[in-house]
């Protein structure tokens, strides 16, 4: 963000050191440049940090992931979810026609997923409340270690040594990071979940017969 007001120290800028175009400069280096006034707060987004410090980088960088040292995923800042860059955005905006029909395409295999994994013991899949619309951009299940025969880690070893991508969402809590030890907790159950959650891929172009092979997958692991 460039502060253009006109005035300098010891008078106006124009008559010291014209800045002009302004605009146009910032756009030479790549930037998109965009002229705003000084109380349109709404519009003020975006920018870039400039820095003597190299040490600044990594600490500036966790900062915009949620405060994460992702060499440890020890939580050291209370940080930010900033990474919608420009790009991002325009993929965003070029997906949007297609949102309703991923989400009906993402329903229809969640209950595909549920009607396939109801016969393995063991695996809890997510009970999908009628009157709620979900997006489905995950599709979580709980693993029981006593019925299935193997840990949620366990499972997802075995699923990925076979090309099948799992994500072990709540591996850890925010909470359980030191930066919020000093607060109190009552988290009993998502401590009791945390161990135990998986989730199974779900994206639009994801197959009935591929979701039968993941559920063929976990009952061979379970022999």
């Amino acid at each position: 963000m460039a502060d253009c007001n006109g005035l300098q120290a010891s008078g106006c800028v124009d008559e010291i050191a014209p800045l002009a175009p302004l605009r146009e400069k910032w756009c030479a280096f790549g930037w998109r440049g965009k002229e705003v006034g000084g109380h349109d707060v709404d519009a003020r987004k975006g920018g870039m940090l400039a820095y003597r410090d190299p040490g600044l980088r990594t600490k500036l960088e966790r900062y915009r992931d949620f405060g994460i040292d992702k060499a440890t995923g020890e939580i050291e800042y209370c940080g930010y979810n900033a990474k919608m860059d420009e790009f991002r955005a325009a993929m965003g905006l070029v997906n949007l026609p297609h949102l309703e029909a991923e989400i009906e395409r993402r329903h229809h295999l969640a209950d595909c997923y549920a009607a396939t994994l109801a016969d393995i013991p063991g695996i809890r899949t997510y009970p999908y409340c009628k009157d709620v619309r979900y997006n489905y951009a995950y599709y979580p299940t709980i693993v029981n270690q006593a019925e299935l025969g193997l840990s949620r880690d366990e499972l997802h070893a075995k699923l990925s040594a076979q090309g099948i991508q799992t994500r072990k969402l709540y591996d850890r809590l925010t909470c359980d990071s030191a930066i919020y030890a000093k607060y109190e907790r009552d988290t009993a159950v998502a401590d009791e979940i945390k161990g135990k959650a998986l989730d199974l891929p779900i994206y639009g172009t994801l197959t009935e017969r591929e979701i039968e092979q993941i559920a063929e997958a976990i009952k061979t692991a379970r022999e």
